[in-house]
């Protein structure tokens, strides 16, 4: 098939899942491809990837690509906000359980002054 021939094919929007299987061995085959077009130059193969998602041809493409990065995004974000809700909470607890008597122990005044003194730093 000629460049110019596929310049006027247009994307196909399906919206059907693809099977994790199918996504790696499509993964590794277009990674392979890649790597090839590019000779496995990283900054060829990123610009390769960005004038193919500026294309206007490839608009389909791209919004798909956006919001895919968008979900993974904020799944990331949901993930970290989520891991940091944990720690300050298990911190809460910690120090409302050795804070709760009148009198602590030795060690339950150093855990309860350590921790406090770490929560001031970044």
């Amino acid at each position: 098939m000629r460049h110019s021939e596929v310049d006027q094919m247009d994307w196909v929007s399906t919206e059907k899942e693809v099977k994790d299987s199918q996504q790696r061995i499509d993964e590794k085959d277009f990674r392979a491809m890649l790597m090839s077009i590019s000779k496995a130059d990283a900054q060829r193969a990123a610009l390769i990837l960005t004038r193919f998602l500026s294309n206007k041809v490839n608009a389909n493409v791209r919004a798909v690509v956006l919001k895919n990065i968008a979900k993974s995004t904020e799944q990331e974000v949901n993930k970290e906000t989520t891991t940091a809700n944990r720690i300050i909470d298990g911190i809460r607890e910690s120090i409302a359980f050795h804070t709760k008597d009148g009198t602590r122990p030795t060690s339950s005044e150093t855990f309860v002054s350590n921790v406090l003194t770490g929560c001031l730093f970044d």
